[in-house]
């Protein structure tokens, strides 16, 4: 942009210098004639006036109007190239996978270190977007995990409110997001044992008891305990059909005890018995 405007003004200094010339050559027939003289300086002087401040600045308007599109195309023209494998693992750390299901947790990439895989499943291109499935082997603190990710890089550069501010000169990632299931084990199956509990909800006027599960570890590890639970909520009429579900992740500390608490709320019309629950998996807790 800049050197479009440095190319206009100087030919714009270019023409004034050859009006200016011009000028000097014609004045000189009117040197004896003082009115027809200052005529011509005042011709001059408008035409000049206009031609400067409408011609010019509309021409520097249009050339960079016309040219902005242009330089977009040739930023996009000159597009770095394609994120390979060794430049996605780069560009994952300090990524995070969120919003997980079934109780997972967060899981934070801080260093390439945790990347034991990476496997690039698929890639396609659209406008100034490439779009990558991506496999990880993620290595946690205590456990190892499979994570299905999406990977979007992008030429566009966007601020915190999402709004577009320009191009960029690589590739950057526009979004990263993905599920994970742990890599189990089996090493940890034996030490949970399970029990019914009971625990009261409410205060003295509608104080509510309910069944809860207790899980016991008999082993010295703290361990993450993942399933589901459902039931029903027998002591109010017009929710003792209504079946609720839950996923749960407990953390039983090592030679310890927790509980599961269906709803887990202090008002007893939010909380139900669990009837029925199925662990899918126990592994080390990371803490």
């Amino acid at each position: 942009m800049n050197e479009i405007r440095q190319e206009v003004a100087e030919s714009r200094r270019v023409c004034e210098q050859n009006a200016s010339e011009f000028h000097d050559r014609l004045r000189h027939r009117y040197l004896t004639n003082q009115q027809r003289k200052e005529q011509f300086d005042f011709a001059f002087r408008n035409a000049t006036d206009y031609y400067s401040n409408k011609r010019w600045n509309s021409t520097i308007r249009a050339n960079i109007s016309e040219n902005q599109s242009r330089i977009e195309e040739l930023i996009l023209a000159i597009i770095p190239p394609k994120p390979d494998l060794e430049r996605i693992k780069r560009d994952l750390i300090g990524r995070e996978i969120r919003n997980q299901t079934r109780g997972y947790p967060n899981f934070r990439i801080s260093s390439l270190d945790e990347l034991k895989e990476v496997e690039i499943v698929s890639v396609n291109k659209d406008g100034d977007n490439y779009f990558f499935n991506v496999n990880l082997l993620l290595q946690g603190v205590a456990n190892q995990w499979n994570a299905n990710t999406k990977i979007r890089y992008g030429l566009r550069h966007y601020n915190t409110f999402r709004e577009f501010v320009g191009y960029s000169d690589d590739w950057t990632i526009n979004s990263f997001e993905g599920t994970m299931n742990i890599v189990r084990t089996g090493k940890f199956d034996n030490c949970i044992k399970t029990e019914r509990s009971s625990y009261e909800s409410g205060g003295w006027v509608n104080r509510r008891s309910f069944i809860s599960i207790r899980f016991i570890n008999q082993c010295e590890e703290d361990l993450l305990v993942i399933g589901v639970a459902s039931g029903t909520n027998p002591h109010y009429p017009l929710l003792r059909n209504i079946v609720n579900e839950s996923n749960f992740a407990v953390v039983v500390r090592g030679n310890s005890t927790s509980e599961f608490r269906g709803g887990g709320s202090g008002d007893p019309r939010y909380n139900w018995n669990v009837t029925n629950y199925e662990i899918h998996f126990i592994e080390r807790a990371e803490l």
